[in-house]
């Protein structure tokens, strides 16, 4: 509800970014990648950088002209963000698995998917929660103002 109701206001304001304040968004996402990472800051730069060089494979948006396609026409459309994204935590959900596991592959027990769940109950953890809700108000809010991250569904 709030999008819609300061979507004009958030596109002057949109409008009006230039280099600089783009290159400033890119500095406080790379330290913000750095800095949510656990153990090693290193590290989490390093990802966040590998992140931002798979973003620029294919074309250029300006110019057409290709970017690291390494001569291949498979890459020159460059990578959808969605499917990216489900194959990063399915490969990090797969790792967390071997880890856990002990590198031994053993196979998971198969138990029937139960798909009831009480509406009253949901309602009623809703309501007990509302710093919860609050928050998740305002992340999502703020992830769907991002122009990148924010339509990135509907691709």
């Amino acid at each position: 509800m709030f999008l819609i109701l300061a979507t004009m206001p958030l596109a002057r304001f949109a409008l009006e970014f230039g280099p600089w304040e783009y290159f400033s968004l890119f500095v406080l996402a790379l330290s913000m990648v750095a800095g949510l990472t656990e153990r090693s800051l290193p590290k989490g730069f390093l990802s966040g950088v590998l992140g931002l060089i798979i973003t620029v494979i294919g074309s250029d948006p300006i110019m057409a002209v290709p970017r690291f396609t390494f001569g291949t026409e498979f890459l020159r459309p460059g990578f959808q963000f969605l499917p990216v994204l489900i194959g990063i935590f399915a490969f990090a959900q797969i790792m967390t698995g071997l880890e856990r596991m002990g590198g031994r592959s053993e196979p998971a027990p198969i138990a029937a998917p139960t798909l009831r769940v009480s509406h009253l109950a949901v309602v009623r953890d809703i309501v007990t929660r509302p710093v919860l809700l609050l928050w998740s108000t305002v992340i999502g809010v703020l992830i769907g103002v991002l122009p990148a991250v924010g339509g990135a569904w509907r691709t």
